[in-house]
């Protein structure tokens, strides 16, 4: 077993790189850091000052490996950042509302420098592009009769597109998910809510 031993307070948000070695963690603190790290060595690849007051609540790689998104806030408000973590360089932040932020994710059929990203929390589900270098967020909307609750506690994109088995078309690249506080799954296509499937008695913490 090792340990990264790079914070000195909480740790509150994870995200691994979907190709295994890059680690980002971010902590609990009244300035709030980010560590990009090595799983394969423990060692710093990057340290991020200040990146949200109070805490970060969730990070993502792009689809590429420069830019990480970041999540977080205090009481007062919830904020989405955009780094150039290689560059240590904060791109573009945007006010996420009120509520806190439990999960990110970002779309990985995003091309080159562009970024999709989506966030939920707390009667919040947003989902994020750059527009001239800033972050723009559009409101998810259920347009679905049976929704339940709008508190959602994990999120994902479709990982894989193309065809599926047997001939059939697969899953396009445009589909998200999130998973709610009771139980129910959302399948989104653009900002909205098209259909839900209930599948768990408790919130669904991971997609």
């Amino acid at each position: 077993q090792r340990l990264f031993r790079g914070h000195d307070c909480a740790v509150r948000a994870l995200a691994v790189h979907h190709e295994g070695e890059l680690v980002a963690s971010g902590e609990e603190a009244p300035a709030a850091g980010v560590f990009v790290w090595s799983a394969y060595t423990m060692t710093v690849l990057a340290r991020l000052d200040k990146v949200h007051a109070g805490r970060v609540t969730a990070l993502a790689f792009a689809a590429n490996d420069r830019f990480l998104v970041t999540a977080g806030g205090d009481d007062a408000g919830s904020y989405v950042s955009l780094y150039d973590w290689r560059e240590k360089r904060l791109l573009s932040t945007a006010d996420a509302g009120k509520q806190a932020i439990i999960d990110l994710a970002v779309n990985p059929h995003a091309p080159g420098r562009e970024v999709e990203a989506l966030s939920v929390g707390v009667r919040h589900v947003r989902f994020w592009s750059l527009s001239r270098g800033r972050l723009v967020g559009a409101k998810g909307t259920f347009t679905i009769s049976n929704a339940g609750s709008r508190t959602m506690t994990s999120c994902a994109f479709t990982e894989a597109a193309g065809p599926g088995a047997n001939g059939s078309k697969g899953v396009a690249k445009d589909v998200a998910f999130t998973g709610s506080r009771d139980g129910r799954i959302y399948i989104w296509r653009g900002t909205q809510a098209v259909s839900s499937v209930k599948c768990s008695s408790g919130p669904v913490f991971h997609l």
